[in-house]
């Protein structure tokens, strides 16, 4: 399984944290606090 899809599919809010910081550094936005409050 794509290692990157993993957070897509668990419960987990942590793992949805990581998956969402890892998108956004690859795409280079800057919102990260607003994106872990959105997924909070």
């Amino acid at each position: 399984m794509n290692r990157e899809l993993i957070p897509l599919l668990t419960t987990s809010i942590d793992d949805k944290i990581l998956a969402a910081r890892a998108l956004r550094a690859k795409t280079g936005e800057k919102t990260e606090e607003k994106g872990d409050i959105w997924l909070k």
